[in-house]
């Protein structure tokens, strides 16, 4: 396991342990938003949700990345081009599509 695998469970745990108590402490919204002041602690929660979203996200991505490969990816290893019918033909990478704008003499 890579130090960016390790880096990724701990982003996914982390935000699955924030996740948790953020949602644990749902029904004390209302006692901290009359102590402290509605926008504060709203904005807050808010903050404090999107970090631990972030965080799982981001984790179980680079997890899934890795154990899944991109095998149909263009850019990944070993693909070549293929042709309509699916099959391979052989040529090397598929090169990137380039599109000429019609100039206004142009008549297609």
């Amino acid at each position: 396991m890579g130090a960016g695998a390790v880096k990724a469970a701990l982003a996914l745990a982390a935000g699955l342990v924030l996740l948790v108590v953020v949602f644990a402490n749902l029904d004390h919204l209302g006692e901290w938003a009359d102590r402290y002041g509605t926008i504060w602690v709203y904005l807050g929660y808010f903050l404090v949700l999107s970090i631990a979203g972030r965080l799982f996200w981001s984790g179980a991505d680079t997890l899934v990345a890795a154990i899944i490969p991109a095998r149909n990816h263009p850019d990944a290893p070993g693909n070549t081009a293929r042709d309509r019918s699916g099959q391979d033909s052989g040529d090397g990478p598929v090169p990137a599509r380039v599109v000429v704008p019609a100039g206004p003499g142009d008549r297609r």
